[in-house]
């Protein structure tokens, strides 16, 4: 392509391929401007609120926070409570344990006294019929 001036030859090839750029696109009209604008304004609002929202709920998730901790402060609490629970219980089964041990040797006792109350009596018995004299009681007199 030969060219006179240079101007000229670069408008044609640009025309050529870029056929677009050459064509007229209407302008936004005033109203258009406007009504846009207005539509930012609102959007602008919207998020005005969104902001003022998300301020809330940052507060009521800092308070849930809080509440947070105190509730695994209260669990901790309660699991110190627990084991303190299961320690007082198996001191209690040792105790009950040896609770029962003494019952057994009082049990034992008991039955080796009855056994030698019952060997008295025996004894006692025996000595009456060998003296041939039956016991008396006291409620003659």
């Amino acid at each position: 392509m030969d060219c006179a001036a240079p101007g000229v030859c670069y408008r044609a090839h640009r025309s050529a391929h870029l056929p677009g750029r050459n064509s007229r696109v209407p302008k936004a009209t005033k109203e258009d401007v406007g009504a846009l604008r207005k539509d930012f304004g609102a959007l602008r609002e919207d998020f005005g609120a969104l902001r003022e929202d998300f301020g809330a709920l940052r507060e009521d998730f800092g308070a849930l926070r809080e509440d947070f901790g105190a509730l695994r402060e209260d669990f901790g609490a309660l699991r110190e409570d627990f084991g303190a629970l299961r320690e007082d219980i198996a001191a209690l089964r040792t105790d009950a344990a040896k609770q029962t041990e003494i019952l057994s040797s009082i049990l034992e006792v008991l039955k080796e006294l009855k056994a030698q109350k019952d060997n008295v009596q025996t004894v006692t018995n025996r000595l009456a019929e060998l003296t041939d004299t039956t016991p008396t009681s006291s409620s003659n007199a």
